[in-house]
Parts: structure tokens; sequence; C-alpha cells
């Protein structure tokens, strides 16, 4: 059971990952260290990418369980597979100038909360990561915690865009460990953020 289950605006986690949190601008000052790192490159869309201000990191080990789910309440939008590589989503990857998360293999999943625009739900695929599957279809309309998808084997990412007209505010604990550039061990289904719709 996902927290606060009946509260629309609490945003939860997306899978029993290691997690890290920013506002867009901060993410390559304190954790992605890629060159070409961009919310652009990341989705495949520059225009897009200008709506969206706050970014999550689920980083899953190859010890965790491999189902990912919806962090909020929505209605299943658009997907989009981009193709790419398989690099190690590792912190040590990250942090030494690989472009992992613009270069692997990804897939961007719309999320509909009733905005202009969507939040992005990002699966990405890593070493010896080689499918990544959606148990959910368009148009469907999933609760929180809900299960959306799984990685066929190993440790992978999912990355979530927040809109700017979502509001989001991460929780203070998230926000304190992540620009000391250390992940928060959660488990699905755990608060995450607070969104305040503008």
């Amino acid at each position: 059971m996902p927290e606060s289950p009946d509260d629309p605006n609490r945003i939860v986690s997306a899978a029993d990952s290691r997690f890290v949190c920013y506002p867009v601008d901060q993410v390559t000052k304190y954790w992605i260290k890629g060159q070409r790192f961009t919310v652009g490159q990341l989705i495949h869309d520059d225009e897009l990418a200008q709506a969206y201000s706050h970014i999550s990191i689920f980083r899953l080990a190859p010890q965790d369980y491999h189902r990912f789910h919806a962090p909020v309440d929505a209605t299943i939008g658009k997907k989009k597979d981009i193709v790419g590589n398989l690099y190690t989503v590792n912190p040590m990857a990250v942090h030494e100038n690989l472009d992992v998360f613009t270069e692997n293999k990804r897939a961007v999943l719309e999320l509909d909360v009733g905005l202009a625009h969507p939040i992005l739900f990002i699966a990405v695929g890593a070493l010896l990561v080689g499918s990544i599957a959606w148990t959910v279809n368009e148009g469907d309309k999933v609760k929180k915690g809900q299960d959306m998808g799984y990685f066929a084997y190993g440790g992978s990412t999912c990355i979530v865009l927040f809109p700017e007209e979502l509001g989001v505010e991460f929780d203070e604990d998230l926000v304190k460990w992540s620009t000391q550039s250390m992940e928060t061990i959660l488990k699905v289904g755990m608060g995450i953020a607070t969104a305040h719709p503008k």
C-alpha cells in the first residue's frame, strides 16, 4: 500500500531503489557529470524539455526488485523508445563524465495528471539489461503504487521528470542527502514529495 493513497498530491517512490532528487538546473552540479547531459538529450526533445523543473532518479541495484510503479495517480499517455547503449548506471560511471543517461537505451512514458504537460517516466536500460517491459497501455488509468513494468535482468534506473506547473516539493531529508551527493534507500510506495499544482 503506497503512502497517503487518498491524497492525489502526495508523490511516492516508483521503485525499490537508491534515490536522489534535484531541480533540473542542479542535477549536473551534484549527480550527473556527463558533459552532454541535458533533459532535452535525455528525452530527445529540446522544446518539451523546457517545461520540466525537477528530476528524480531511482537507481535499481542488481539485488533489487526489478519492477517499477506509478509515482502518482495518472492516465497512461504515449510511449517513446530511444535506441542506445547498455552502459552501467552505478554512481562511479555516472560521476565520471560518461553520458550514461543520454546514451543508454531508454523508454519515455507520459503520465497525464491533467496539466498542460505530463509527468515523464523514463526507464533506462543498463549493463546486462536489454529489455524494458511495460505492463500498461496508452489510455489506462493507474493509481500510485500500481505496477507499470519491469527490467528483464540486473540493475537499472528510472528517472521521473516533473513539469514546472506541478509545483513539486521534495521531502526535506531527501533534498539534504541529494545535495550531499548521497543516495537514500527507498522502497516502492514510500513518500518522496508533495505537489502544489499551479
